[in-house]
């Protein structure tokens, strides 16, 4: 179904950026825009079963986090991102904009023996692409 509708917005998209209608196609971009993000935010499951409680927790973690050392900063959209199906390293990646610029900045979190999770390293070279 989400195919179907994003197939169906770029079919449109199409249409009205050859008739030269500016305004709709914003519009809808927007849209395609959104639809993505909200899909970003779902947890895949690609098959194991993984207890996805802990995307929340560190995610505020890193938020609250690089917030506290970064007060003037907004963040504009963060990532969660592991391996395996313990989820014992978790990537949390954040998208933000300090004075007028746009920057990327990871979180490299593992879980210690009671099941908490460390930070182990931080910075603008942190993603997901450690995994």
């Amino acid at each position: 179904m989400m195919k179907k509708t994003c197939f169906l917005l770029i079919l449109i998209a199409l249409l009205i950026s050859l008739s030269g209608c500016t305004g709709i196609e914003n519009a809808l971009h927007e849209a395609g825009e959104k639809i993505q993000s909200n899909q970003v935010e779902t947890p895949q499951n690609n098959g194991g079963d993984i207890d996805w409680s802990f995307v929340p927790v560190v995610r505020e973690k890193a938020v609250s986090l690089f917030t506290e050392a970064f007060p003037d900063a907004t963040v504009k959209e963060t990532g969660v991102a592991c391996k395996n199906t313990k989820a014992d390293r978790v990537i949390v990646t954040i998208s933000y904009e300090l004075n007028g610029k746009n920057g990327d900045y990871g979180f490299d979190y593992e879980k210690d023996e009671n099941g908490e999770y460390v930070l182990k390293r931080y910075g603008g070279g942190v993603s997901s692409d450690d995994l």
